[in-house]
């Protein structure tokens, strides 16, 4: 399993609740992203460290915002990168159904 594979299923698994994760991969420099979703989570695998609304996050380093259940966060996050070199933030969103 990917180390993407082994956050989501470490992060998001609650049995008896059904959800769905959808993902964004974010290259561009700087990137507005808007997400409606219960909890996120941001992946750094590229060579540049990711800024998500002035947080570092650092190459091979993930962060993530967990949501209660049921709750929902309305958020426009704004995504940029430092340095020369692979710009490559994966963005996991989870919604339940």
């Amino acid at each position: 399993m990917s180390k993407v594979g082994q956050i989501i299923q470490r992060l998001f698994n609650i049995p008896g609740i059904k959800y769905d994760v959808q993902m964004y991969v974010v290259r561009e420099n700087p990137y507005r992203l808007r997400f409606d979703c219960n909890a996120m989570i941001f992946v750094n695998q590229g060579t540049t460290t990711a800024m998500v609304d002035q947080l570092s996050n650092p190459p091979d380093a993930s962060f993530s915002i967990p949501g209660e259940l049921f709750e929902e966060m309305e958020h426009q996050f704004n995504i940029s990168f430092t340095g020369a070199g692979d710009n490559n933030l994966v963005c996991i969103m989870k919604f339940y159904k």
